[in-house]
């Protein structure tokens, strides 16, 4: 009887720990989904690379954003890069800002920030807010806070298609973009008749060709 207790109790030590570590788990989920890395301009100060701001969004975003001004004479069309996820990040990505930042050698402002709810910048309260509509105007507000009419876009994976649903919808503001490893465009926002697909948007002879 002794033996069948000892066996029960041990079979039990392995749950309780598993308990244990799931309920860390949810604690470190919820801390890095509801809670923002910086809680108070005072800690940003000491807490983020040198050289980030935070930028207070006319949507109520705050997003931490690291600036770089063009070398020589400046162009008219700044740089804005744009991350990955959606919950990627940017700013503290070391080899990521020096590789974009080096843009400015060639006349470019360059803008890197991180996206609401990613790296350095702000979780929302309430998570059915982080929308596609909620980062394009996030990002239209970048845009216009960078005092140009018109920018570049570079895009990464879900950076890439936050690109392409930007120039859907505010196309005057872009002079250019440069995306790699996009994704489709937004189905539901931007579909014609079905999905939203590049077939869709060919002639019948063009789409001909195109599956041959």
């Amino acid at each position: 009887a002794r033996r069948l207790r000892g066996t029960v109790h041990g079979a039990q030590r392995p749950a309780a720990v598993s308990v244990l570590s799931a309920l860390a788990t949810v604690l470190l989920v919820r801390a890095l989904l509801f809670k923002p890395l910086i809680a108070e301009d005072a800690q940003f100060a000491a807490t983020v690379p040198e050289g980030v701001e935070l930028w207070t969004l006319a949507t109520g975003s705050r997003v931490a954003i690291r600036s770089f001004p063009a070398l020589g004479a400046p162009r008219n069309t700044p740089v804005i890069f744009l991350h990955g996820g959606p919950g990627g990040y940017s700013v503290a990505l070391l080899p990521t800002v020096a590789a974009i930042s080096r843009l400015r050698e060639d006349g470019y402002d360059v803008h890197i920030y991180d996206q609401v709810g990613g790296g350095l910048s702000s979780r929302l309260d309430d998570i059915t807010q982080y929308t596609l509509a909620r980062h394009l105007e996030d990002l239209e507000q970048v845009r216009a806070r960078s005092g140009a009419k018109s920018v570049v876009l570079v895009g990464s994976s879900w950076g890439a298609s936050l690109a392409a649903n930007y120039m859907a919808q505010y196309p005057a503001h872009v002079a250019a973009a440069v995306v790699s490893g996009a994704a489709p465009i937004h189905y539901k926002a931007w579909s014609d008749t079905g999905h939203g697909g590049l077939d869709e948007r060919m002639t019948p002879d063009a789409r001909a060709g195109f599956r041959a």
